[in-house]
């Protein structure tokens, strides 16, 4: 171990602990442990290799081993500023909250305006103004539409039904006539 309270400049090697009030290298500092108890600036390249990063209280990312500021997991080139990808057929991401609540806010910063989505419990939900709720979908699979405005169905021709199931349900617009298919399709409610 190297115990200093003076600058350390030069190139450093060491196998232990390095602790000192700073340490400046120009060329290469290699160390198998390491703590920082200030703060931590890289102006070049920091690579890692199978390294896991515990304990972090935040972390800001410009630019790091990615192009054009994109930030890749699970994938060495990213193709948006953010790029999750799972090699595995697990969850790629996963959203915790020990609040009511987890949900993801998207925002336009020019309008204010948003939207959240996120669950409660076994119920998925979106929000519009980030508080609005306008769709819920719950755990036994009933769709619940808030506001007083209207939903709009799939519409199209005759010529236009899509491969008839069970349950669907379409605006003719050939016929003027809303539509179901049970075992064939036929007028729902009157002319």
């Amino acid at each position: 171990a190297i115990s200093t309270g003076a600058n350390v400049t030069g190139n450093l090697a060491a196998t232990g602990n390095v602790s000192g009030v700073n340490v400046s290298a120009s060329g290469n500092v290699t160390a198998v442990d390491g703590t920082f108890s200030g703060n931590l600036t890289v102006q070049g390249t920091t690579t890692t290799i199978d390294t896991a990063v515990t304990e972090v209280d935040s972390l800001a990312i410009d630019g790091l081993l990615t192009t054009l500021g994109s930030v890749g997991i699970g994938t060495t080139n990213p193709t948006r500023k953010l790029h999750l990808h799972s090699g595995i057929t697990d969850t790629a991401m996963l959203i915790e909250s020990t609040d009511a609540d987890a949900q993801i806010n998207f925002k336009d910063v020019n309008s204010g305006d948003g939207v959240s989505i996120g669950v409660r419990g076994d119920d998925f939900y979106i929000r519009t103004g980030l508080s609005t709720e306008r769709l819920r979908v719950k755990s036994n699979g009933d769709v619940t539409l808030s506001g007083t405005g209207s939903l709009k169905v799939p519409v199209g021709t005759t010529g236009e039904r899509p491969t008839p199931a069970a349950g669907m349900f379409r605006y003719n617009s050939t016929e003027g006539k809303f539509e179901g298919y049970t075992t064939e399709w036929g007028e729902i409610g009157g002319g």
